[in-house]
């Protein structure tokens, strides 16, 4: 063979051994199962999900390929933190409290979300309070596998019930298995409305939250060009905040029942000021 045409063979058996060689100029993407990503289930259904979404349409308006690998919570923190994947996408916050250093990476916070503790009023005979973390002793409390949240709730004696995924533990509280739902109010509010939407009014989260997060898109700091890439999703953000591709995603997924609150301040003064009647 002549040269270019083994060049050729072996790109083709490259790329049959792993697909994405024929992509190399893609930035690299780890994620996981969580918040308002919803679900791998949801992803491999519909192809995506809330939180993906607004990350994908940052990096199209950005103008930068990707490539997404979608693994377990632990294991995404780590391949961030060793840097075998320059990009991840979900918690900074979650990135810190797992051990890895703040000032190793950047971060581009596309949204925020509240996680809460939900419950169906109509299970209970009055609605749950509480004032610390021992007033929900004798609950039983459904979380997914990996939530720091969760083990500082057992750690308290609070009795928790894991589960893989988002879905099963929408089901387990509507069947009255748990009493408790520790989620975010993102995913509540949409997987109630997916599964139970006649029992959504039903739907009743304890406050305060336990905690307020954003939703992240973080950039290793050894990635090549990584200023570069953190201020082209900065702008990008910003512009489909501006252009009405943000407000279109929520409508998408949460119709009009969107708390505003827990968008930042930044996001809402983004948002045109007559697209605000789909929040409340």
């Amino acid at each position: 063979m002549k040269g270019s045409t083994w060049v050729l063979f072996f790109m083709l058996i490259l790329a049959f051994v792993n697909p994405m060689a024929l992509k190399a100029s893609d930035l690299q993407v780890v994620t996981h199962e969580m918040l308002p990503i919803i679900s791998k289930v949801e992803i491999d259904r519909l192809g995506h999900g809330f939180g993906m979404d607004i990350a994908l349409a940052i990096f199209e308006e950005a103008k930068i390929d990707v490539s997404i690998d979608y693994v377990p919570m632990l294991r995404a923190f780590k391949m961030f933190q060793h840097n075998r994947f320059p990009v991840y996408i979900g918690s900074s916050g979650a990135l810190v409290s797992h051990g890895l250093d703040k000032d190793s990476f950047y971060s581009i916070s596309a949204m925020q979300f509240n996680v809460v503790l939900g419950y169906f009023k109509s299970h209970h005979k009055k609605d749950i309070t509480f004032n610390s973390l021992s007033d929900l002793q004798g609950h039983t409390v459904g979380a997914i596998i990996g939530s720091i949240m969760a083990e500082r709730l057992k750690k308290n004696g609070i009795t928790i019930d894991y589960a893989p995924k988002q879905e099963s533990l929408v089901k387990k509280l509507f069947f009255r298995r748990n009493d408790l739902w520790l989620t975010t109010n993102f995913s509540a509010i949409y997987l109630t409305r997916k599964y139970y939407s006649g029992s959504f009014d039903d739907l009743k989260f304890i406050d305060p939250p336990l905690a307020r997060f954003s939703g992240d898109i973080c950039i290793h700091k050894k990635t090549p060009n990584s200023v570069v890439i953190a201020e082209q999703l900065k702008s990008a953000l910003t512009r489909i905040q501006k252009n009405g591709t943000y407000r279109d995603i929520l409508k998408k997924y949460f119709g009009c029942k969107i708390p505003f609150h827990v968008l930042s301040k930044e996001t809402l003064s983004n948002i045109r000021a007559n697209d605000q009647k789909y929040f409340f």
